[in-house]
């Protein structure tokens, strides 16, 4: 009985060369996947760039629409003062609200430094606000990380600043929920709404372009104030 022939074995050249060819095809792929990375990486390089664009966009465009100057008002006839001696009393005597006020005002916490201020807002405002821009989640929410840098946000913070150190140090159960709900809440809304003192602001950078509204030159001796329910025109 003949026993069976062997199989053959490959010669080594033959086997460098079928690896040879699997390294040119995987070359191949690596090559592939560097040239669609590549691709990816420029349109995301692209799509930042016209993001930033827009950024800047909105904030030209708000402080143009907020810098445009009113129509001039019609000029309004001189009129005399004819103030009654009831209304000359009621001026010079302070109403009960405005002694309340004044007595309010004396029991008031000395403000806090700006040592303070800066760590309390880093320590109970900072990590509840989540940075998002124009195009993010959650409508536009607006902050900016040199918040002292607007004048709206140091006296928000500092009224919250208040609240919080009274509110805690009155010990009720509910302290915070009230603080949270009366106090936080609201002022935070004004602050990160698209419109309020952030607006300008982007997520990276602080934009001086809000301006303060402003007022007017008193107006000259004897020139009396509008009245009480009395409109301008």
């Amino acid at each position: 009985m003949t026993e069976p022939p062997e199989p053959a074995h490959p010669e080594p050249s033959d086997l460098l060369a079928a690896m040879q060819v699997q390294l040119d095809g995987l070359s191949a792929d690596i090559f592939f996947v560097h040239q669609r990375l590549n691709e990816q990486h420029k349109r995301h390089e692209t799509m930042l760039s016209w993001h930033d664009d827009l950024e800047e966009s909105l904030s030209a465009l708000t402080h143009h629409l907020r810098t445009q100057p009113s129509p001039p008002e019609p000029p309004v006839p001189a009129t005399s003062p004819s103030h009654t001696k009831t209304d000359h009393v009621a001026e010079q005597e302070p109403s009960a609200a405005r002694k309340k006020g004044s007595q309010r005002q004396k029991k008031q916490p000395p403000r806090p430094t700006q040592e303070q201020l800066y760590a309390w807002v880093g320590e109970q405002i900072a990590p509840l606000v989540r940075k998002m821009t124009t195009s993010g989640e959650g409508g536009g929410l607006r902050w900016c990380r040199t918040w002292w840098c607007h004048h709206d946000a140091i006296e928000r913070f500092t009224a919250l600043y208040w609240a919080y150190g009274d509110l805690a140090e009155s010990g009720e159960p509910g302290w915070l929920s009230t603080y949270l709900r009366d106090h936080l809440d609201p002022h935070l809304t004004v602050l990160t709404s698209p419109v309020g003192p952030f607006s300008g602001c982007s997520p990276t950078r602080h934009s001086p372009v809000m301006t303060p509204l402003g007022q007017d030159h008193e107006p000259p001796d004897g020139e009396p104030y509008a009245k009480t329910g009395e409109t301008t025109r």
